[in-house]
């Protein structure tokens, strides 16, 4: 048995493991690149396996371990501007070598955080050798507000130690007496005030005192108005859904303590902020965690779908009569897949899924009733006015599906194709999946299922390269996204980066069509407003077919 055909056994071992794993066989050619090392590298697994390894990569010492039969630990290197180290050991069987393999991890991110450590120190010794000696009582703060520093005569004219304070909030000693507003608390306000990269774009383009509309709470999500979305040029626009609520809510609410926000949606669904410097709510409890059993199962109380205000449908008319093509974006729940984690929480959830599936599969069923009410509804204000809706059921990780691409398949899959032939029974309807992550293992089983288009395109995880995505299902399937990597390019490149890879994302999924260009997902507020210029007008300067 040759060493290519012993590996297939052990594939998905490979592809299961935090570190980058590449192996080469007697003739250099690579033979295993798992996902983490296509992940670490920003190398297409689909380019390097079969491929000569120094084609891959140019400086590896593979090669010559193989060839000296030497090993090689713990050597750092540097490939594709990312630090890693790197063990190199050869394959050997009984007394002949056979290839080699290379295990190796990305030390980027601790190396950074180490400069920045020394970095602070440095600066640290500096700013108390200035203020040390001064007369006057000075006190410093983070950008957080955290006192980190003060001066022998600030703790000489006050006659608090530094043990009292340094470390705490200046609201804190506000409120303990210890010192009257200051800059720094006003600063602190004003950063909290200034949080969204929605208010980048207004100030960018000289807009003031715009009403802000939220459509999502949990991402602190607002509605981009038509002002900002004439003068971006975009050609789609979603209906602003104005509910009618069927009854009150058993479970929402809104409460908060002295560090948090906390929110509970209509399914029991518990998210919480916190109050200094939070951007967005995470999940902080469900309904039916401590559930047991199907008697507790019951307990679930379901939220009624929304009805919807007739006076809505103007406002698809009027755009529909502008020239947009419309969209309806919003869901009941999540998915077949991510609702369930969202009510019994994700180890509950996905164990039951394998484990007791007789538990999972009358919920789906029920979510499949209850979607179907909320289609009735939506098209009884909106038939005929709706070009795309979308389903959202996140499929995807980093490196692969969420659960088992057979899984998805025989369990989940099956009622979104029963939604869906329901959704175009209701006329000539393009159907959207919203799944983040790698789901190109589910690709061809979600074209299948009766989606039309694809969202957001994660192009950042594993196998999601856009020349794959594009040669093996750009027939079959629209890409709504992938215009540019959120995850790193444009919160993180430089202007010049970011139009190289919008320009090349563009070239490669608008070919023969089948394409709609925006970033892979929500822009944060870590993106530099100079990057988000630089996409769009890189777009809007190749967005002609």
């Amino acid at each position: 048995m040759n060493l290519e055909l012993e590996i297939c056994d052990w594939q998905e071992i490979f592809e299961s493991v935090h570190n980058g794993i590449i192996a080469i066989n007697r003739n250099k050619e690579v033979i295993i690149f798992n996902r983490a090392a296509s992940i670490i590298l920003n190398i297409p697994k689909v380019q390097a396996v079969g491929a000569q390894i120094e084609a891959v990569i140019s400086n590896t010492r593979l090669v010559q371990v193989m060839e000296t039969g030497l090993e090689d630990h713990n050597q750092r290197m540097e490939i594709n501007d990312r630090a890693i180290i790197s063990s190199r050991s050869p394959i050997w069987r009984e007394n002949t070598i056979i290839g080699a393999v290379a295990i190796f991890q990305d030390i980027s991110e601790f190396e950074a955080l180490s400069h920045q450590l020394d970095t602070f120190k440095v600066i640290n010794y500096r700013l108390d050798a200035i203020i040390g000696p001064l007369d006057d009582g000075i006190v410093v703060a983070d950008a957080k507000g955290i006192i980190i520093l003060a001066n022998d005569a600030y703790q000489q004219m006050t006659g608090i130690t530094t043990k009292e304070f340094v470390g705490k909030h200046v609201r804190d000693l506000l409120k303990q007496g210890y010192m009257n507003k200051s800059v720094t608390e006003m600063v602190v306000e004003r950063r909290s005030k200034a949080k969204y990269f929605y208010f980048k774009l207004l100030d960018y383009f000289g807009i003031k005192d715009e009403a802000l509309e939220m459509c999502h709470i949990p991402y602190q999500l607002v509605y981009a108005s038509d002002k900002v979305l004439d003068l971006l040029g975009c050609d789609v626009r979603a209906a602003r859904l104005k509910p009618i609520k069927q009854g009150e809510s058993y479970y929402a609410k809104k409460w908060e303590d002295e560090k948090s926000y906390f929110y509970r949606n209509d399914w029991g669904t518990v998210y919480r902020m916190p109050k200094l410097q939070g951007l967005y709510y995470d999940l902080a409890g469900c309904a039916l965690g401590d559930a047991e059993d199907e008697e507790d199962d019951k307990k679930f109380v379901w939220p009624t779908p929304d009805k919807f205000d007739m006076a809505g449908r103007k406002e698809l008319e009027d755009y529909r009569e502008a020239g947009f093509a419309t969209t309806i974006s919003e869901q009941f729940g999540n998915g077949f897949l991510q609702t369930g984690p969202l009510i019994w929480g994700f180890e509950n959830w996905l164990t039951m899924l394998l484990a007791e599936p007789e538990r999972c599969i009358p919920f789906i069923e029920k979510h499949l009733e209850k979607k179907m009410e909320f289609y009735d509804n939506i098209f009884g204000v909106y038939g005929g006015l709706i070009d795309v809706t979308s389903e959202a059921d996140d499929f995807g990780t980093q490196r692969g599906t969420f659960v088992s691409p057979k899984l998805i398949r025989e369990m989940i899959l099956p009622y979104h194709k029963k939604l869906n032939d329901y959704i175009k029974s209701k006329g000539d309807v393009k159907i959207t999946l919203h799944s983040c992550g790698s789901v190109t293992a589910a690709l061809p089983d979600i074209i299948e299922a009766g989606f039309d288009i694809l969202n957001p395109v994660q192009i950042a995880a594993a196998d999601m390269e856009p020349e794959l995505l594009k040669s093996r299902f750009g027939k079959d399937i629209v890409f709504w996204g992938g215009g540019i990597n959120t995850q790193s390019t444009l919160p993180n490149g430089t202007p010049e980066q970011v139009r190289e890879e919008t320009k090349r994302n563009m070239d490669i999924f608008a070919k023969d069509g089948g394409f709609v260009f925006s970033a892979v997902h929500n822009i944060q507020d870590d993106v530099p407003i100079e990057n988000f210029i630089a996409m769009w007008e890189t777009f809007q300067a190749n967005c002609n077919y």
